[in-house]
């Protein structure tokens, strides 16, 4: 176990979970989503938003680009202010698929020791908006990874969408595909 990420402790953020659905999972709401005003720069969408991508394609990309999508989730599993057990589990199993190298290997594991919530990626670290679009899909599988989707963790999608530049119909395709992905 990791200790807690350091962060402010917000007294409301107790015991204040959303109302889950009557299967017992949470499911992130793609209503709450903002659209964000068109970027400078015009940017493709992703070719067909309902396709889950796997996480395999990303071992051919930049090794940068692999540690932007492994901290992303890390800083999305620490957003609720708790690192839990299987949100660990799938940090690992994200290390092995990705094939970091070792020094890489050692960032993460040294950000998840020190508990210090990684910075959110841009879209100009990101430049492929098909990628952006994936790692956001990943931050929201790992929002939903302990059953219960905290407000925090609500929050810090909404505003990791709006930094990578995301067409708001891309986001929710991506919040649908993760819902799916862990089984909503």
């Amino acid at each position: 176990m990791h200790p807690a990420p350091t962060r402010e402790p917000s007294s409301s953020r107790a015991h204040h979970r959303p109302a889950s659905p009557r299967d017992g999972r949470s499911r992130l709401a793609t209503s709450d989503m903002r659209p964000r005003p068109p970027a400078s720069e015009a940017r493709g969408r992703a070719s067909d938003p309902d396709a889950p991508l796997s996480d395999g394609f990303m071992v051919n990309r930049p090794e940068a680009e692999r540690l932007c999508l492994i901290e992303t989730v890390i800083a999305t599993a620490m957003s609720d202010g708790h690192v839990a057990a299987i949100e660990e589990r799938r940090i690992d199993q994200l290390v092995r698929i990705l094939r970091l190298d070792s020094r890489s290997r050692q960032q993460v594991y040294a950000t998840l020791r020190a508990g210090v919530m990684p910075p959110l990626p841009t879209a100009d670290e990101l430049p492929d908006y098909d990628i952006r679009v994936h790692v956001f899909e990943q931050a929201a599988v790992m929002a939903l990874a302990d059953g219960v989707v905290h407000p925090d963790e609500q929050r810090h999608l909404r505003e990791l969408a709006m930094v990578l530049e995301l067409d708001i119909e891309d986001a929710k395709h991506a919040l649908r595909r993760a819902n799916f992905a862990a089984g909503g």
